[in-house]
């Protein structure tokens, strides 16, 4: 009962990897493993069953039925071997189709005792009270079908093989684990069907704990089901850098997907090419990089729409004996780095200018600044206000209070006109301090009369914090003025002009300026707090 214990042991090791790869199924391949080895355990229980059968019917039942993994391992090794590469070789279609022979199989099998054309003869008996195959004579299918597994099995591992020894050395380990344990499988099975080992020598439950063990090998110590590898062809061609390899003829023996795009490469007859052919578009690199050492720099290349700019790497490269092999050129589109470096520029020179142009006090862009920003605004598509306010009486306030208090009076405007924009809603806006009290905001046309509307209401409450209660409750101050006489001056209040450039026939900054001056006498001339606004329409 020798036999029956190793082969339990067997089952339970091939069932165990089974279900303890599945956990892992994300990883490609794992769950193609995991159904092999399920597979593998079905092979296991069925000799099982047939060497404990109690008659050779149903002994020779339980040996039919092991053809169902006999026959589908090696297309379930295949399919494993191109999911662990992560190859695309396989595809529903040509998985269809190698799975034809291994279900004509089952049919030979399952109708040997009408067809004979999987074995001639078979006969079952019973040795050391296990009944076993005693002789067969293999058919015509039965020789294709071995031919067949043969091509499949030793093509995948042929194939795991060549990939493996271009790998880091943990996956050549995984390879060599997993191919040393099916050899140790398939050799002695090959062996059995074609007559070298004895029918009746039981031999799978020896050759399934040594695969398990080898197995168990590759997976616990080389992490064969949670770490695959990357397969240089698809890692080279997802790169976003352009890659050309050049031997030492300057001719292409290697390009990836890329490189062909940005370099409008339509087909695939480019290896073996010239450089200078290929670089033609960029005689820049032909002429001064593709003869000379490691290099890194920055290319400038004419394109239909603008200039297109890449960072350019030449490396040398040296086979094993540390001989010149050739060159690896790669290449980096850096256009939008450049232009995010131009605007980026451009608006330093614009800050530093209005830093230069700020007010000292409010640390507003100043009237360089303001005259800029209309003329921009007269140039460009959108509808742009333009808002001008003055303070009513601020000298008079200036003359009894004191300038620190009469600059309090201005910082405090300047914050008003910045919370108008916010409570506008505004995310597009400019604010800017002509000198004094007057000040210039350009908002959407939309949002003109909203902003105005919340400065006049604003500001005649906040005004008021700056005055005495004694000023207050007169509802004046008593000042000289500027022909040095005593006079009555009101609370101080604002005069707003408003211009809406898409409206009015203005164009240039000087037509604009002046008709605000216009409009703030117009508002001054209005008691209290005032808003006028430039009501003429274009005319085309």
């Amino acid at each position: 009962m020798i036999y029956v214990s190793l082969l339990a042991i067997s089952l339970v090791l091939t069932s165990g990897l089974g279900i303890y790869s599945w956990r892992d199924r994300i990883t490609p391949g794992v769950t193609t493993f995991s159904l092999m080895m399920f597979v593998g355990t079905f092979w296991l229980l069925t000799i099982t069953l047939m060497l404990l059968s109690s008659t050779q019917s149903s002994a020779l039942i339980w040996y039919r039925a092991s053809f169902i993994s006999i026959a589908t391992l090696p297309i379930f090794l295949l399919v494993f071997v191109a999911q662990y590469l992560q190859s695309q070789l396989i595809t529903p279609s040509r998985l269809i189709l190698i799975t034809v022979v291994p279900v004509l199989t089952q049919f030979a099998v399952w109708t040997d005792d009408q067809f004979h054309l999987f074995f001639e003869a078979v006969s079952i008996a019973e040795k050391n009270g296990l009944m076993v195959l005693h002789s067969r004579t293999p058919s015509y299918w039965f020789y294709f079908h071995t031919i067949y597994s043969g091509i499949m099995l030793f093509a995948s591992l042929a194939w795991l093989f060549v990939h493996a020894i271009a790998q880091f050395s943990i996956f050549r380990r995984q390879s060599i684990g997993f191919i040393a344990g099916v050899l140790v499988l398939a050799v002695p099975n090959f062996a059995f069907a074609i007559g070298l080992i004895p029918p009746d020598l039981i031999i799978l439950p020896f050759c399934f704990i040594l695969t398990c063990i080898l197995f168990f090998w590759a997976i616990f110590y080389h992490r064969l089901l949670n770490l695959v590898p990357v397969v240089r062809s698809k890692m080279v061609d997802i790169m976003q850098d352009g890659m050309v390899v050049l031997d030492n003829g300057n001719r292409i023996v290697d390009i990836n997907s890329t490189a062909k795009t940005t370099l409008s490469i339509s087909n695939d007859d480019v290896i073996g090419q010239p450089a200078e052919r290929v670089f033609e578009p960029w005689p820049v690199i032909v002429e001064r990089f593709l003869n000379s050492h490691e290099t890194q720099t920055e290319i400038t290349i004419p394109s239909n729409r603008d200039e297109l700019h890449f960072d350019v790497r030449i490396t040398h490269l040296f086979d094993r004996k540390n001989r010149a092999a050739g060159r690896l050129i790669l290449f980096r589109d850096i256009t939008e780095r450049k232009e995010i470096e131009r605007r980026q520029e451009l608006q330093l020179e614009k800050l530093y200018g209005m830093a230069l142009d700020a007010n000292p006090m409010t640390g507003l862009p100043g009237n360089n600044s303001i005259a800029a920003a209309i003329t921009r605004a007269l140039n460009g598509a959108q509808h742009i206000g333009v808002v001008y306010t003055d303070l009513d009486n601020f000298k008079a306030f200036n003359d009894k209070y004191g300038f620190a208090l009469g600059d309090d009076v201005i910082k405090f405007t300047a914050e008003l006109l910045a919370r108008s924009i916010a409570a506008a809603d505004i995310s597009n806006s400019f604010v800017g301090h002509i000198g004094g009290d007057d000040f210039v905001l350009l908002v959407p046309s939309e949002k003109m009369n909203q902003v105005a509307e919340f400065i006049l209401a604003e500001f005649d409450i906040g005004v008021r914090e700056f005055y005495s209660d004694d000023d207050l409750a007169q509802g004046y101050i008593s000042s000289t003025n500027r022909k040095g006489e005593r006079e009555d001056f009101p609370i101080m209040s604002i005069s707003i002009a408003g211009v809406d450039l898409h409206q009015t026939h203005y164009k240039a900054y000087i037509d604009v300026n002046d008709a605000c001056a216009e409009l703030k006498k117009k508002s001054k001339t209005k008691p209290g707090s005032a808003y006028s606004v430039d009501l003429r329409v274009q005319h085309e």
